[in-house]
């Protein structure tokens, strides 16, 4: 510990706690849906795209969503502003720690909103519940909700496309390893 922050080199979390609360999400989700349908929250509709299909399309749309993050923060100042905050939470952490948040955050919340809660409510309402789990604490983390609804809906139309989760848990994985290590480490900012 470095006496600013639950573990050397990660911000203001900890990712071990992070990766349990994500895996419980997913546990728990995928639990209910069972116990109701029968089934694992995996696919979704009748469209079945091949899983090669849906590795491409999410990395494809990952990186897209990442490029364009990049371009926002070289353009603008609430984007700049934004990153400093979450760099101040997830800045610093290591490749394989970045990659174990984004892995259990991507599964866990694919899992809950995309495999359980889109066939359940909807697009547009799973979308808008999945931004307001990305509600900061001040106002200044407000682009990251509406960026988070957004990717909601984004996701959700991998989904519904795809007829399962898989690319949307790509897509997620890949945009939040890629901009967790572009964070800033805290005290940088």
């Amino acid at each position: 510990m470095n006496g600013e922050s639950p573990e050397e080199g990660e911000g203001g979390i900890a990712v071990p706690t992070a990766a349990l609360f994500y895996g419980l999400m997913a546990t728990v989700a995928a639990a209910i849906w069972y116990a109701i349908h029968g089934t694992l929250p995996f696919r979704v509709g009748d469209a079945a795209q091949p899983l090669a299909v849906c590795v491409g399309l999410g990395a494809g749309v990952g990186l897209a969503v990442v490029a364009l993050s990049r371009v926002l923060d070289r353009s603008f100042a609430w984007s700049r502003r934004l990153s400093g905050l979450l760099g101040e939470m997830l800045g610093g952490m290591t490749p394989a720690k970045a990659a174990v948040l984004a892995l259990s955050s991507a599964i866990g919340e694919e899992v809950l909103f995309r495999g359980v809660l889109l066939p359940t409510i909807g697009v547009v309402a799973s979308s808008l519940v999945f931004g307001m789990l990305h509600v900061g604490p001040t106002r200044e983390y407000l682009p990251w909700t509406v960026m988070a609804v957004i990717m909601g809906f984004g996701f959700a139309g991998l989904t519904v496309w795809t007829g399962n989760i898989a690319a949307a848990v790509i897509a997620h994985l890949t945009i939040n390893y890629f901009n967790i290590l572009a964070l800033p480490s805290p005290g940088r900012v």
